[in-house]
């Protein structure tokens, strides 16, 4: 796996917690691809994302993932458009994965809203 595109394939793994799928990135058409997978486990990780992303993505899903049959190694293939998945969920796979917090200081009793200062 090339280093290129890990920021996005942690963000599909955590939408996948559980199918570990070794993706595999296509840099000249920017796209990360599964190894073949029999036709029920690509449907089933298409159907696992589509519960996790359609809501902000519904009108763009299947442009952004898809399948294709592989006809040098055989089986079916997962494609993710990385430009498209990037356009809708650019924040939560360049974010860190936990949530934001509340600002606390662990001196004071009340806590302090982010963004007010020291």
């Amino acid at each position: 796996m090339s280093i290129n595109y890990a920021s996005e394939i942690a963000f599909i793994n955590r939408k996948l917690p559980n199918n570990k799928v070794k993706w595999e990135t296509l840099i000249a058409k920017s796209e990360i691809i599964s190894p073949p997978l029999s036709e029920v486990e690509a449907k089933t990780i298409v159907s696992a994302l589509k519960d996790a992303l359609s809501k902000k993505s519904l009108v763009v899903f299947h442009k952004m993932i898809f399948t294709v049959s592989s006809k040098l190694r055989g089986g079916t293939r997962v494609v993710i458009s990385i430009s498209i998945l990037r356009d809708i969920f650019a924040s939560e796979i360049d974010g860190d994965a936990g949530g934001g917090g509340k600002g606390y200081n662990p001196r004071t009793n009340q806590p302090k809203p982010p963004g007010r200062g020291v």
